[in-house]
């Protein structure tokens, strides 16, 4: 039994040293710079809508879309860290995420 393991072994690693190293890699394609550009969005001084099942969150920089259905809190300068990111998004009560 341990042969055939053995021999297993051997004819995988054989087969596998046969094939082209590229037949591993993913192909990627490359369209060249992009040629649309998004516009930033700037951040709005607001307080978001009360929700009864939260503490307030208080006046300050949110983006906001455009029907203000969608609240993201921006966190304090100097906070954003590698593996600390956290951000709040606010879905003010009665709304759906569609």
């Amino acid at each position: 039994m341990l042969q055939r393991f053995v021999l297993l072994c051997i004819i995988t690693a054989l087969l596998a040293a046969c094939l082209p190293v590229t037949s591993f890699l993913p192909t990627v394609k490359d369209d060249g710079p992009a040629t649309v550009t998004c516009a930033v969005t700037q951040p709005t001084q607001a307080q978001p809508p009360d929700d009864p099942n939260a503490d307030p969150f208080g006046f300050g920089d949110w983006y906001i879309n455009a029907d203000r259905t969608i609240w993201v809190g921006l966190p304090p300068v100097g906070s954003w860290r590698t593996g600390g990111e956290k951000v709040i998004w606010i879905r003010p009560a009665g709304t759906d995420l569609t």
